[in-house]
């Protein structure tokens, strides 16, 4: 509807105006690589959702600008959990996707 259109483009105008919206993707990404190396990623295994806050894959979701940044950074993905579930497959595939050719780091567990 309009109203949340016209919402949601208020939030973006005020998130575009804060400093951290000025740091360059760069250093987003030294950023999430700084999370990853410190919270890894540990899956719900009830709902197969990654579990929320201490998960570094939570700065996918917190704006399209750090969701950018961190698709980008293919050294994010390159760290593989091949854990014993349903999904797990499905997620290395992804994660493997994003890598795009950066060394790899696997563990099965």
């Amino acid at each position: 509807d309009a109203y949340g259109a016209a919402l949601l483009d208020l939030h973006q105008q005020h998130n575009h105006r804060l400093p951290v919206a000025r740091l360059p993707p760069e250093l987003l990404a030294a950023i999430f690589t700084c999370l990853s190396d410190s919270y890894g990623v540990e899956w719900c295994a009830v709902s197969r959702q990654p579990m929320f806050p201490f998960n570094w894959l939570a700065v996918t979701f917190v704006c399209q600008r750090w969701r950018r940044a961190a698709l980008d950074h293919s050294d994010l993905w390159a760290r593989i959990d091949l854990e014993d579930s349903d999904h797990a497959s499905d997620r290395a595939a992804t994660f493997l996707a994003r890598a795009r050719g950066a060394p790899l780091s696997l563990s099965i567990s």
